[in-house]
């Protein structure tokens, strides 16, 4: 089985021995809901020494990881095609410890698009744009106060349309 390794977020731990060192975030695309997906390593600046801390079940295939902006709560998006039988893909919420970075699973919503590649939360934290590669379109998604993800209303989504006819239809985001 190939294992690709996406980094995401870092975080300060809180109480650390070492207050420079970091949490990070590992997504992988393991399509096993059974597995480990999301590996979390702590990352010390002074020496670069990346120890592996613990592994722990994040869906299926989260291959793309954000965290909110004071670091409570992790996004992963779930890159498949199905999820709850619906032709999506799908985001997980977790809540970080802040002391142990372990993750505790909150919620998961469809993406309502297949193969979401992408998540990012804008600066409040209240909204998460998701964007779906397969399907072409972008879902924008509101964050509660305690971190989950709403179901998704169904005019919260936009198609992406090509603007020529040579370009493939499918829509590529990056930042």
């Amino acid at each position: 089985m190939a294992t690709v390794a996406i980094m995401a977020g870092c975080a300060r731990p809180a109480g650390s021995q070492n207050a420079q060192d970091y949490f990070v975030y590992v997504g992988t695309n393991v399509a096993s809901e059974q597995e480990p997906t999301i590996f979390l390593y702590r990352l010390s600046p002074a020496t670069g020494a990346l120890t592996r801390v613990s592994a722990q079940r994040g869906g299926a295939n989260p291959t793309y990881l954000t965290m909110d902006p004071a670091h409570r709560f992790l996004y992963a998006v779930n890159e498949t095609q199905t999820f709850r039988g619906a032709k999506s893909g799908g985001v997980s919420a977790f809540a970080v410890d802040r002391r142990t970075g372990s993750l505790t699973l909150l919620n998961e919503q469809p993406s309502a698009g297949a193969s979401p590649c992408y998540i990012s939360l804008d600066r409040s934290g209240k909204a998460a744009l998701v964007a779906n590669y397969v399907s072409g379109n972008v879902s924008l998604l509101p964050v509660t106060a305690n971190g989950q993800a709403p179901p998704l209303p169904p005019t919260n989504t936009r198609a992406a349309a090509p603007t020529k006819p040579e370009r493939p239809a499918r829509a590529l985001l990056s930042s």
